[in-house]
């Protein structure tokens, strides 16, 4: 809505962004499509999922946008449009799960047993490899419009997190 008082470089700009957000899109309706609800409910609020969400939007929005506040504005704007009642949420809550489980890591005084502590280690590790796939992946397409970026649907659909690229 009034597009028309928009510049020419912002509409650009949006058309981008949009991009970004259909491919996800894309990536997720096809698992969803195929996987029972339980396995795609697991595995789409999984931290290998929300590192490779954000590792796949954040260099475009990097490159598109210098403001912080416009950044986030289209980053919330990609997630709403993928999950319309949590997309923000839940990318807010697994960032600041990331940041807690690096600091839980880093303080050797914590009071989590072993096993937790593992737990923990291990889904900073998973949303690190989300993380770096979704950023492979978003060069990739950038650099060659041929390319199809799979590895979050590739997840989706067999729980394994890889970075062949």
């Amino acid at each position: 809505m009034f597009d028309f008082l928009k510049s020419k470089d912002i509409l650009k700009k949006e058309t981008e962004v949009h991009k970004v957000g259909e491919e996800l899109f894309k990536q997720i309706s096809a698992a969803r499509d195929i996987l029972n609800n339980d396995n795609f409910n697991e595995r789409i609020n999984s931290m290998f999922s929300a590192g490779y969400m954000l590792g796949f939007i954040t260099p475009k929005l990097t490159y598109l946008f210098e403001d912080k506040k416009l950044k986030r504005k289209y980053l919330e704007r990609i997630l709403s449009g993928i999950f319309p009642s949590s997309g923000v949420k839940f990318f807010d809550a697994k960032l600041e799960a990331h940041k807690l489980g690096k600091s839980l890591i880093e303080n050797q005084n914590s009071n989590l047993k072993p096993e937790h502590l593992n737990k923990v280690a291990e889904d900073i590790k998973n949303y690190e490899l989300g993380f770096d796939s979704g950023k492979n992946e978003i060069f990739a397409w950038e650099a060659d419009a041929n390319y199809t970026p799979h590895l979050l649907l590739d997840y989706l659909n067999t729980k394994v997190s890889q970075l062949p690229i």
